[in-house]
């Protein structure tokens, strides 16, 4: 499955600086007038988003910043000096394989009802349209509410913690845990209390492990209602009929669980395996990378704000220049850890399942399924990879078939 090759390099572009400190605490709000005070009881993980996912496709890279001056020597390396593991020989020295082959994953993800029906609306979400109900509210409504929120210890209301007319999807996450879930079961029209506790890793050392009560006004819910599919709706949202949408939904599921289940193999296989030694060129480039791109990111974001980036780090994030340092570092080293202990595994597993070797027959016809997904000729394909990185690419779904081929889904037995 073709698909592999996207959901794999996918993997090296997730890794991110959300451990490198506090989130940020953004500057835009869900009530009215602008205010921040809705930005106070989002999740931590949804709390900073705003701010960077709103100046993401930016580029970075070729921008001019300051570097760290803490840079070691040794790590000041090009790429074009250090090879990669897949140019590495023997890699015995390095990692320790557990079990690879026929490795015990206990639940295997099948295609559900469920499934098809989240599929399906996701499918149709451009199409939905939003109707008020007088029912109560579900997970998956959007409501619009006032509230303020009290610390239960002194009764006073806090900053951050009141807004007028915001709007929030049930379900979606953003705010701290329970706060949606407290909303499911009320009507619009409705005024109540609600009791939640900040989780003790809050960005806001204030609030963090607090318990708090928040008095709701629930003004308004309103649920997506989803239209029928016919041949002609189809039609409209790119489908040759109905059944064509059917089918696609059915792919999509099919993909998806694919995709779980190949994650499931692929994380056992890595979990049983022992990293004796990385290498010690490609563990220092890493590294270097990772700092390098993140101070040049977090530069890039200072200035934005007109902030010399000790600054920035002040306000967005609550942490001194020294401590983003030291936190850039530590964090570099376990994604340069990472993702070296992944690659020296599947180029292991390579050696071993079948030599690491590639067929002209078989480069042949993996690039025309490359192709053929990124809806290009193989012409354009070749001319924005070159061969050694196509061939790299072939070796990870291969790798990654095989593992998955040879798993052993369902409780061990003895």
């Amino acid at each position: 499955m073709n698909k592999i090759l996207v959901f794999f390099m996918a993997l090296a572009v997730l890794i991110s600086m959300q451990a490198c400190g506090g989130k940020e605490e953004g500057t835009s709000s869900e009530g009215n007038g602008g205010e921040a005070s809705s930005e106070v009881i989002q999740s931590a993980d949804e709390n900073g988003k705003e701010d960077e996912e709103s100046r993401n496709g930016t580029e970075t890279e070729d921008s001019d910043f300051n570097q760290s001056q803490e840079e070691e020597e040794d790590e000041d390396v090009s790429a074009e000096e250090v090879p990669g593991v897949s140019e590495l020989g023997d890699l015995s020295g390095y990692i320790t394989l557990g079990t690879w082959e026929g490795i015990n994953v206990p639940e295997k993800a099948e295609v559900t009802d469920e499934l098809l029906l989240l599929k399906r609306q996701e499918m149709l979400a451009s199409v939905a349209e939003q109707a008020e109900k007088s029912t109560a509210a579900e997970l998956g409504d959007t409501v619009t509410m006032d509230y303020v929120g009290y610390v239960m210890e002194t009764g006073e209301s806090f900053e951050g913690g009141e807004a007028e007319d915001a709007e929030l999807q049930l379900g979606s996450g953003k705010f701290i845990d329970g706060f949606e879930d407290a909303l499911v079961g009320h009507k619009a029209g409705e005024s109540f209390d609600i009791f939640v506790t900040f989780p003790q890793d809050y960005h806001s050392e204030e609030l963090a492990g607090v318990k708090a009560r928040f008095a709701i006004v629930l003004k308004k819910v309103t649920e997506t209602v989803y239209p029928s599919v016919d041949d002609e709706l189809a039609r409209d949202i790119g489908y040759d009929s109905a059944v064509a949408f059917e089918d696609a939904v059915m792919l999509a599921v099919e993909e998806d669980v694919y995709v779980t289940n190949l994650t499931a193999v692929w994380n056992a296989v890595l979990e049983d395996a022992e990293v004796k030694e990385y290498p010690k060129e490609q563990y220092a480039y890493n590294v270097a990378y990772y700092k390098d791109y993140y101070i040049s990111t977090y530069s890039y974001y200072a200035t934005m704000y007109g902030m010399e980036l000790g600054k920035y780090l002040e306000v967005a994030y609550n942490m001194t220049e020294e401590e983003f340092y030291s936190k850039l570092e530590e964090d570099s080293k376990a994604y340069t850890e990472d993702s070296l202990k992944r690659e020296l595994v599947a180029y292991s597993v390579a050696d071993l399942a079948f030599n690491r070797e590639v067929s002209q027959e078989e480069y042949q016809q993996r690039i025309q399924g490359y192709a053929e997904d990124r809806n290009v000729t193989v012409e354009a394909l070749e001319e924005e990879f070159d061969k050694e990185t196509l061939t790299e690419n072939i070796i990870w779904d291969k790798v990654m078939e095989y593992l998955y081929e040879n798993a052993v889904f369902g409780e061990a037995t003895e």
